[in-house]
């Protein structure tokens, strides 16, 4: 089992008990995942996704909202990234989560929540990827051989 498989199957444990609670109450549940960028290289780009399976589901008639959303980076800062946006596909779809400007962010540091709205018609199987498309800064302060690994963590209502 890879260490991304088995931090997706801890995360379906934790939000499938979580979600397991008496209907019509609200549960927050927080969600982490993990995208390693191999290379990154002056005033390029980069696109991938992160992925979750809800093993457990989630219950019929239920909502899930994103109420927050924050990125850290392996380097400890992100002089080497502009900008960040995440949707649910790569196609036609809304922003869920983005960031314009990186400029003198600490890390971690929050994304600005684009779409508030249901999540769930986004993903009806219960898989839920989110694609990511980087820009990478024109000039690098420093290089990283080894990439980087950055670190995704949402805050989820279920309701």
């Amino acid at each position: 089992m890879t260490f991304r498989s088995l931090c997706a199957a801890l995360t379906s444990v934790v939000l499938g008990v979580c979600l397991a609670g008496c209907p019509g109450q609200q549960t927050d549940n927080q969600l982490t995942q993990h995208l390693t960028i191999q290379a990154i290289q002056s005033g390029g780009g980069f696109v991938g996704f992160t992925g979750t399976s809800f093993s457990q589901g989630i219950p019929a008639g239920k909502q899930v909202h994103l109420l927050s959303a924050k990125v850290a980076s392996s380097s400890g800062e992100f002089s080497w990234m502009t900008s960040l946006v995440g949707t649910p596909t790569l196609s036609d779809a809304p922003v869920l989560v983005q960031k314009a400007s990186f400029a003198g962010a600490a890390s971690p540091t929050d994304l600005d929540v684009a779409y508030t709205g249901d999540l769930r018609q986004f993903y009806p199987d219960q898989d839920v990827r989110v694609y990511w498309v980087l820009q990478f800064a024109g000039a690098q302060a420093q290089s990283y051989p080894d990439g980087v690994t950055l670190t995704f963590t949402y805050e989820l209502e279920i309701k």
